[in-house]
């Protein structure tokens, strides 16, 4: 969370800054794969908080970064930047789509950089909700 604050501090527009998110992501998940994918596996379905331990700092983490999201892409609606759509919804949808291609191409392994995804995640979410 601190990493993300510090990397776009200087980014004042907000796709920019989302953009700049998802490559965080990507790299921090690069830099800790295993631990990662043993997370995934552990904390797959209904129940996740009582299975893994989840505490609240970690779900507040979380919050804290879906509402980020979410301010961003209220940002750009109002500047008129991306269509009048929910930023719940958007930031909802962007974590999902960078979750799901995580864990589905980590698996297969059939790409050796996760961050090789970043351009095919802004191609498809990013491109699809411009004005």
């Amino acid at each position: 969370h601190q990493r993300v604050k510090k990397e776009t501090a200087k980014i004042k527009d907000p796709l920019e800054k989302l953009k700049k998110i998802v490559k965080i992501k990507f790299r921090m998940l690069e830099e800790h794969r295993n631990f990662f994918m043993v997370f995934f596996d552990f904390s797959k379905g209904p129940g996740l908080k009582a299975r893994a331990g989840v505490d609240k700092y970690v779900i507040n983490l979380y919050r804290e970064h879906l509402a980020l999201m979410e301010q961003l892409f209220e940002q750009a609606v109002w500047e008129g930047k991306i269509k009048k759509i929910d930023p719940k919804c958007l930031a909802v949808a962007l974590e999902g789509i960078s979750n799901n291609f995580i864990e589905h191409f980590s698996r297969l392994k059939k790409i050796s950089r996760l961050g090789e995804l970043v351009p095919v995640i802004e191609e498809i979410f990013f491109k699809g909700i411009l004005t």
